[in-house]
C-alpha cells in the first residue's frame, strides 16, 4: 500500500501540533480511500498558520484529540516496512506526527527532496508551484472523477487538497521513474552548488568560497546553524578542492 500524506498545524514551532491529518491510501489492488480528520490540540492556532490554511478555532471546537481520530488510527494500522509513505517535505510532517507518538516504519518517498535533485534551478519547489509549473491542475477534474473519493475540487493549503496535488505529482514522477528510483533519490543527499547562507558570500559558488575564504567555510561547518544539505555540500566541495590541488 501507499499513503500520500499531508498535515495542517497550529504553527511551525516546537510547541505546535497537528489540527488536520489527511492521507490518500492506495491499496495494492488499486482501490483508493481518503482519510481526513480535524482535531483539537492543547495549543492555540497561530494567526499566521490560520492565514495559510484557514482553519479557525471554531472549526476544531469539540473535535477529538488526534490520537482518537480515525485517520490517525488507520495510519498506525498501516505503519509497516511493507508499505510506502509519500510526503512533500517529510521531516516536517513526520516530526509533527512524532509529537503524537507516531514512529514511522514505512519506506519514504519525499517529493520535495526529489524535486531538489531533479529541478535545482526552478524558482520554487513548493507543492502548489509544481502544480502549476507542470500543469498538473489540468488533470485534476479527470483524476477526481476517476478515483471517485467524493472530492470535487482542489483547495490549496487544505490538507485534502494538498494530498490530491501530491498524488498527481507522484503520478507525474512515475512517468519516468520507478518506485525504487524515487525511494533511492529520497535517500540521496542533495549537493548544492551555491551558498544560500549569510550575507558575506550569499549566492556565490561554494567552490569559489572554499578557495577564497576557507576560514569562513570552517566557521560555517563548526559554528553556524546550517541545513544538512549545506553541510554535506560544503564538505563535498572542500574535499574536492583539496583532492584536485
Amino acid at each position: 500500500m501507499k499513503s500520500f500524506l499531508d498535515t495542517e498545524t497550529t504553527g511551525i514551532d516546537e510547541k505546535d501540533r497537528i489540527i488536520q491529518l489527511s492521507f490518500l491510501l492506495k491499496h495494492d489492488n488499486g482501490l483508493i480511500n481518503i482519510y481526513d480528520d480535524l482535531c483539537k490540540p492543547e495549543v492555540e492556532i497561530n494567526p499566521g498558520a490560520m492565514a495559510t490554511h484557514h482553519i479557525t478555532p471554531e472549526m476544531i471546537e469539540g473535535k477529538p484529540l488526534l490520537r482518537d481520530c480515525a485517520a490517525f488510527k488507520t495510519l498506525n494500522e498501516i505503519n509497516s516496512p511493507n508499505n510506502i509513505i509519500v510526503i512533500h517535505n517529510t521531516p516536517f510532517d513526520l516530526d509533527m506526527l512524532k509529537k503524537e507518538g507516531f514512529e514511522n516504519k514505512m519506506r519514504i518517498i519525499d517529493t520535495l527532496h526529489i524535486a531538489k535533485h531533479l529541478w535545482p534551478d526552478i524558482e520554487s519547489r513548493s507543492l502548489q508551484y509544481l502544480r502549476y509549473y507542470f500543469c498538473l491542475y489540468q488533470r485534476e477534474e479527470e483524476l477526481l472523477r476517476k478515483i471517485a473519493i467524493g472530492v470535487r475540487k482542489v483547495v490549496p493549503h487544505d490538507a485534502v487538497g494538498d494530498v490530491i496535488v501530491l498524488y498527481q505529482l507522484y503520478l507525474y514522477l512515475r512517468e519516468n521513474f520507478s518506485d525504487d528510483d524515487l525511494l533511492a533519490l529520497t535517500q540521496k543527499p542533495i549537493l548544492l552548488t551555491k551558498l544560500n547562507f549569510g550575507k558575506k558570500h550569499y549566492g556565490k559558488l561554494i567552490i569559489d568560497v572554499v578557495k577564497g575564504d576557507p576560514k569562513y567555510v570552517n566557521w560555517m561547518l563548526k559554528e553556524a546553524t546550517i541545513s544538512e544539505e549545506m553541510r554535506h555540500s560544503l564538505n563535498y566541495h572542500k574535499k574536492e578542492y583539496w583532492r584536485q590541488k
